[in-house]
């Protein structure tokens, strides 16, 4: 398990650094990096298996799990207090994490808001920003000052920013979410403090949110408007041009993770039966990197290829 870990990240690291570095905008050095993240994302998922991980993989993979979801504010020493103070009903005897291999990726809670840590900030600051925006549009009309903000702020955080935002947090989103629905029972539900009922509500809101999202950026992709300006942070740093199959890269990346959380969290007390799933997700996910070779570089989808492989490898080594 260490040493795929540490093929990967290595493998990963060189890649983007030699692109960035002979890549003329920062842009697209951006992208590979969110590229690189990505890729990794789904090997140190695996740590919420069921089976116990010997030596100091674990705490690598929570490590790495932080990194790659920008869990860098250490939300658990002032955001986890505010947010307890605010819900004087809840018990921490009793919030716990869902199992001991999912708490020790980083999810140490069964509510919504004390799971997400940073990317709770996050996603209050992406809705102030578009708030913000759709108010310097309002006033765009009589305010010339009010028109320019909006046409600087229009392609960075409406679009681009919005897609860019769910890209790289979808994954503790959808894990905090499906988590906080799963541990909470419907029957339950109305005797539970104000504070459960706000988490579960909200989770299912941002689950569904998530969900119909990826069914809308298919329907952006499939009705060929993934190449407009405003849309092209789906396919940017992709082969669109040459394979059709590349252009729905991004979409079927969110499927896979989701694919992936259904699996980590409502299998959860099935060790075998997820091992065996998410085999599969990776032998298909291969199938699909082959047949689209979805990345500009050849480098790249040799390096994206060989991360798959070794992530099956390490599935049947567990």
């Amino acid at each position: 398990m260490i040493a795929v870990l540490a093929i990967s990240v290595l493998s990963q690291v060189f890649l983007q650094l030699y692109s960035i570095c002979n890549s003329r905008f920062s842009g697209f050095a951006m992208n590979l990096i969110w590229g690189m993240m990505n890729d990794l994302s789904f090997i140190v998922s695996l740590g919420m298996i069921s089976i116990p991980i010997p030596g100091i993989a674990s705490p690598i993979q929570s490590l790495l799990s932080s990194i790659i979801y920008l869990d860098l504010l250490l939300t658990d020493k002032w955001l986890s207090t505010f947010l307890e103070e605010i819900d004087h009903s809840s018990d921490e005897d009793e919030d716990m994490p869902l199992n001991l291999f999912i708490g020790s990726q980083g999810f140490q809670s069964r509510l919504l808001l004390f799971n997400l840590g940073s990317t709770l900030v996050f996603t209050v600051i992406q809705v102030l920003l578009l708030l913000y925006t759709g108010l310097i549009k309002l006033l765009s009309s009589v305010c010339l000052r009010a028109k320019k903000q909006y046409a600087f702020l229009e392609h960075r955080f409406i679009w681009g920013g919005t897609f860019r935002f769910i890209i790289q947090q979808f994954q503790p989103l959808i894990f905090s979410s499906l988590i906080n629905i799963r541990s909470v029972s419907l029957s339950d539900l109305q005797a539970s403090s104000l504070g459960i009922s706000i988490n579960f509500y909200l989770s299912v809101v941002i689950f569904a949110a998530m969900m119909i999202t990826i069914i809308v950026l298919f329907y952006i992709v499939r009705k060929g408007k993934a190449g407009e300006k405003r849309f092209s942070t789906l396919i940017e740093g992709l082969n669109s041009t040459n394979s059709n199959l590349a252009q729905y890269w991004t979409v079927w990346t969110l499927v896979k993770w989701s694919l992936m959380c259904f699996v980590l969290i409502l299998l959860s007390d099935y060790p075998c039966q997820q091992i065996q799933l998410l085999n599969f997700l990776s032998l298909l996910s291969t199938a699909f990197q082959l047949a689209a070779k979805p990345m500009k570089s050849k480098n790249e989808n040799v390096i994206s290829t060989l991360l798959l492989v070794l992530l099956m490898q390490v599935t049947i080594s567990l």
